[in-house]
């Protein structure tokens, strides 16, 4: 994302304020699915075993069990969906055998980097993404990547990449980043992941509106736990535009203070999902059900506008980060857990019909939408390039 973009985004979209939260919100994914629950009418029981690995147990009204959910994974999602996801790399070569775009990607032991630097310009001649193989929340994640910014960039994957010990080199795809959550099958939402930036007012140094936006944080539950650091990454990023935080903005003017979508470093989060075009809404859906298995994910996306004809799948996570869509910055407050449990307990109904149910305000809605993805999953499989 660069400053253009964020000028786009905020010239079309039209949300009047931030979206307020009770100051008590948990915004972990278990404190998420157990308020869900404990207020629900479902029948369920947590529990902690010996080595202190949590699961939630979903019942039936009988108290029978439908399935368990247990850390970090969907029961719905197959374990070769799950392995594949894992594998950033193998993930984006089976997409494109499917007519998905995705990215060109390689991964180099931490060691390679004169073999990286070669190989990488001279497939993709233009900038580059350079982070851990394993990276998350925006750790290690260099973006638009030069030649001479390569080993610098290398370096600062290197000292991020956690237990790992491979650094994932990657396409630079010009655009903005958003989140795509997809529920048993069903697009339950599009969040928009805004890099910190600020607005200016013509009169106040970067560093000056800076301290104003984290003051104005400060009165949003959520956001005040997030503040924008004056850290050397942003300072970095900002002498990389010819700018730095004695710079006085002209008023109005958008200037973004990190390129990296990371809600941890003082971004935002923007609900976009009624925004985007239908050919979008359609590559996401089919992005996850080229994946063997899977359901429920997480889908990273780029596109350069939200009618963008070829929106590009960076990335597919099969235990999504529901705080990301249950509590956006902007936008209307949504929990994909609860469509996660009713889409569950809905199926297990139509293939298990009880004696005592439970009633489902969208119950036909989850099982046709359910029916209509397996049998896109199933076009896919047929027309597939890899055959």
């Amino acid at each position: 994302m660069n400053s253009k973009d964020l000028e786009y985004i905020f010239s079309t979209v039209k949300f009047q304020s931030k979206t307020e939260y009770p100051r008590t919100i948990n915004i972990g994914t278990r404190g998420i699915q157990l308020k869900y629950l404990r207020n629900s009418q479902f029948n369920y029981e947590a529990r902690v075993d010996e080595n202190n690995k949590k699961f939630i147990d979903i019942l039936r009204k009988d108290k029978s069990k439908i399935l368990t959910i247990s850390q970090n994974v969907y029961p719905t999602n197959s374990k070769s969906g799950i392995r594949l996801g894992m594998d950033k790399v193998k993930t984006e070569q089976h997409l494109e055998n499917r007519g998905i775009r995705t990215p060109f990607s390689k991964t180099y032991h931490q060691t390679e980097i004169d073999k990286a630097y070669k190989e990488t310009f001279e497939l993709v001649r233009d900038n580059v993404v350079v982070k851990p193989s394993n990276a998350s929340l925006g750790k290690g994640v260099v973006v638009d990547v030069s030649k001479e910014e390569f080993y610098n960039a290398w370096s600062y994957a290197s000292q991020a990449k956690g237990k790992g010990r491979e650094i994932l080199v990657q396409e630079y795809i010009p655009g903005f980043e958003a989140r795509a959550t997809v529920i048993q099958g069903r697009l339950h939402s599009i969040v928009l992941r805004i890099p910190p930036y600020i607005v200016g007012d013509g009169r106040s140094t970067l560093s000056q509106l800076i301290d104003l936006k984290n003051k104005e944080r400060k009165k949003h539950s959520h956001l005040s736990k997030a503040p924008i650091e004056k850290s050397e990454r942003i300072k970095s990023y900002l002498r990389s535009n010819k700018l730095d935080l004695d710079d006085i903005p002209e008023y109005g003017e958008y200037v973004l203070l990190v390129s990296v979508s990371n809600f941890s470093l003082g971004g935002e989060l923007m609900d976009i999902t009624d925004l985007v075009s239908e050919k979008i809404k359609e590559t996401i859906l089919k992005a996850l059900a080229a994946m063997p298995g899977l359901y429920t994910a997480g889908l990273d996306i780029m596109m350069k506008s939200f009618e963008d004809e070829e929106p590009v799948v960076l990335e597919i996570n099969s235990y999504p980060a529901i705080n990301l869509a249950t509590y956006p910055t902007y936008g209307k407050l949504e929990n994909p857990f609860k469509t996660y449990i009713e889409s569950v307990v809905a199926m297990d109904q139509f293939i298990n019909p009880p004696k005592d149910p439970y009633d489902i305000k969208n119950n036909e809605e989850y099982i046709r939408d359910m029916l209509k993805f397996m049998k896109l999953r199933n076009e896919i499989d047929y027309q597939r390039k890899d055959i």
